[in-house]
């Protein structure tokens, strides 16, 4: 049975998002020409480009139980299978370091091997209960 858990999402990310969107906005509103020189085409597409940049590489953000897998995907790029029997600590953690995360309440997935993986689900409890019931020998920490 597969459990599809979403990324909590931060204000400050949707902010962050939606300034460069915000600028475009005001970009053209302004009361002087809009196309009055090689700037007043270049800075829109930069603005675009990195929108678009943004989306694809954070966009879906979601941690998906199969199995015995933890399957963390994150935009284009991030697609991670970790084998839950393997999974050794839970706990919860706030640190800012890059990560399939789009909240900074997370938590940290410790391995066996001593790897780590960030991810922050919107529903920690349900989500750690569902490890919990394939690997019961997880340890949960604060």
């Amino acid at each position: 049975m597969k459990q599809r858990f979403y990324s909590k999402v931060d204000a400050w990310i949707i902010i962050a998002l939606a300034a460069p969107l915000i600028a475009l906005v005001l970009f053209f509103t302004v009361p002087e020409e809009p196309f009055n020189d090689v700037w007043s085409i270049i800075l829109p597409t930069i603005i675009v480009v990195f929108c678009y940049l943004i989306i694809f590489l954070c966009l879906p953000c979601y941690y998906e139980i199969d199995g015995k897998y933890l399957k963390i995907r994150s935009g284009i790029i991030v697609k991670r299978d970790l084998l839950i029997p393997e999974i050794r600590e839970v706990k919860d953690s706030h640190h800012p370091i890059t990560a399939p995360a789009m909240s900074l309440k997370r938590i940290c997935i410790t391995m066996k091997g001593g790897s780590d993986a960030l991810i922050s689900p919107k529903n920690k409890e349900e989500f750690i209960a569902s490890l919990l019931h394939i690997n019961p020998n997880i340890k949960c920490s604060k």
